[in-house]
């Protein structure tokens, strides 16, 4: 299993990210943090989905987003 600190660091490098389905995405650092924390404490959690895909990074509203890996 990862350590918290290696997912925080991918968060922060973009390797894992929060593609925009329906909406924009509009969670602060922090509260990413605190999903995760909570995610490693087992606590009671609604679905997640998670994949990986080869796709080349996506251009949206400026920003370079790596989707290598997404999370919902």
């Amino acid at each position: 299993m990862a350590k918290i600190s290696r997912l925080l660091d991918a968060v922060k490098e973009l390797e894992i990210v929060v593609p925009e389905f329906q909406r924009e995405y509009v969670w602060s650092l922090e509260q990413a943090k605190e999903l995760m924390v909570s995610l490693f404490q087992e606590y009671p959690t609604g679905s997640v989905l998670i994949w990986e895909t080869n796709s080349p990074p996506e251009i949206k509203n400026n920003a370079v987003r790596r989707e290598r890996m997404g999370w919902i």
